[in-house]
């Protein structure tokens, strides 16, 4: 519970405060038993709530706090409901959307308990695909969620065969299914495009001269030489094979849909796939094979956007604007503005201010300080939210 005292008198004023509450449903409470505010000045109190370990019965509590500065008092009552165990999924998401057949994908699965603790639960993890059916990949048991926890599970699957795949999570108890959830984008999966190069190969039977005769003559000595000296044999490799790398590496985009494909990344880094897509006219499988390419031979990498792969040049050093390009998710855009216009606010005050459930707040919130987009810094028992350079 949050509490914001005003003193609007001329003078500091001391405020005691007391707790009243029925032990049948509270095991605890947490908060302070006096408070020092300043005139003109307020100040934000919060206070903990501890239930019983095991819910009694079905009802609620009635919690007063009682604050007196010594010559007034006001008393505050809450209401507290209990409710059942409120299992959600938070967030299922994968490491990319288009791969080639015979590619691995990446997974993770994310689960939280807005409700009382619940019992054992049972995670069931799948992948539908129209001309497979239903398989189950993955199935893990969960002892118990306590409120406000989180859990979460990452999960490798390698498909068999092309076409759209979508990921699936149900969630059972001891009663059956609580809640499913299907993820709404879904994961192409194609057959690598084959090139094929003809190669036309001419001979001719040499003609007998002076001139060619002393040139077989030489190379005949130089084989005779690279037998013999191991000097002569670094000298070759020296030279020819720094010759040959640079030359794969450098043919590698002579392939006319590379050199466009390289242009429009370098140009607009951070285009996503289907960006690339239209804006080259290619087909999913055509596009995914040539960045596999260009992946593998380190010319561009990517980086996971919620549920996108943006694209940049291989060793892009403008790690601020790469930042900036994954924050797709709208409620982190709402927090980030929120803590940039109130630097100090905690994970509370912003989940009254976006009337979103405080879990919801702190996997955002973990999500955005993993990627320096946010800073956390604790303050005795508040811990608040600032900016960082990036933001």
């Amino acid at each position: 519970v949050n509490i914001i005292l005003n003193n609007e008198g001329f003078y500091t004023e001391e405020y005691s405060l007391s707790y009243i509450f029925a032990g049948t449903f509270i095991d605890s409470i947490n908060g302070p038993d006096k408070v020092l505010i300043g005139s003109g000045k307020s100040t934000t109190l919060e206070i903990e709530i501890n239930p019983l370990p095991e819910i009694p019965r079905e009802g609620g509590s009635q919690l007063n706090i009682d604050i007196s500065n010594g010559r007034e008092s006001k008393i505050l009552t809450y209401v507290l409901s209990y409710e059942k165990s409120d299992i959600e999924v938070l967030d299922q998401s994968c490491n990319r959307h288009s791969i080639l057949l015979g590619q691995s994908i990446s997974c993770t699965t994310v689960i939280t308990n807005n409700g009382y603790v619940s019992g054992s639960l049972d995670v069931h993890i799948g992948i539908e695909n129209d001309g497979a059916g239903n398989e189950i990949i993955e199935q893990v048991s969960i002892d118990q969620l306590e409120n406000g926890e989180s859990w979460s599970v990452r999960t490798t699957y390698k498909p068999e065969n092309e076409g759209e795949y979508q990921m699936f999570v149900s969630i059972n108890d001891d009663s059956g299914l609580i809640t499913s959830y299907q993820m709404t984008q879904s994961i192409n999966v194609v057959t690598p495009a084959k090139e094929t190069e003809e190669t036309t190969r001419t001979f001719s039977f040499p003609k007998l001269n002076l001139t060619r005769g002393l040139f077989g003559l030489s190379f005949l000595g130089m084989g005779y030489q690279f037998r013999r000296s191991e000097n002569f044999k670094y000298l070759t490799f020296k030279f020819f094979i720094p010759l040959y790398s640079r030359l794969q590496k450098d043919t590698l985009a002579d392939e006319p849909t590379r050199q466009k494909l390289l242009r429009r990344i370098y140009s607009e880094p951070g285009a996503n796939f289907t960006e690339l897509k239209e804006g080259l006219g290619l087909h999913n499988g055509t596009l995914a094979h040539h960045i596999y390419i260009l992946e593998n031979h380190q010319m561009i990498t990517s980086q996971r956007s919620g549920r996108q792969r943006l694209f940049f040049p291989f060793g892009s050093t403008n790690k601020a604007r790469i930042r900036t390009l994954l924050i797709t998710n709208e409620t982190q855009k709402e927090i980030i503005e929120i803590v940039k216009d109130n630097p100090g606010i905690t994970q509370s005050m912003i989940s009254q201010r976006l009337s979103v459930s405080r879990q919801k707040i702190n996997y955002h919130v973990n999500s955005l300080v993993a990627n320096s987009i946010l800073n956390l810094e604790k303050q005795g028992r508040i811990t608040r939210l600032y900016p960082t350079h990036f933001t």
